[in-house]
């Protein structure tokens, strides 16, 4: 069996691949054991991090954004934080995941 726990560190963006919010993209801010505490900026604000198994993840960035981090913690307010995260993830996000041709335009 493949650990994935020694792979997912905080700072990294990850994508969900199973679960009701599956093909999302997180933000990792902890990890332990075979957990993760991930965060969106929107569906889940800093306030209200999602615990995940480290099974269910794949990573999409394997860079770590320590200094995204830092900067995080130096801002006061949680809405800052999550306007950031929406910000980092952005490119991350997926339009229409399981129909590719909708992302294309048109109508």
């Amino acid at each position: 069996m493949t650990s994935f726990v020694h792979d997912i560190r905080p700072g990294m963006v990850v994508r969900s691949v199973a679960g009701h919010d599956k093909n999302s993209s997180y933000l990792v801010l902890q990890t332990a054991a075979d957990r993760v505490w991930l965060c969106d900026g929107s569906s889940r604000p800093v306030s209200k991090l999602k615990l995940k198994n480290v099974r269910h993840v794949r990573i999409v960035d394997p860079d770590e954004q320590t200094e995204f981090l830092e900067d995080l913690q130096k801002l006061g307010d949680d809405g800052q934080k999550n306007a950031r995260i929406r910000q980092l993830l952005s490119p991350y996000n997926l339009k229409h995941p399981l129909n590719p041709a909708r992302n294309e335009g048109g109508t």
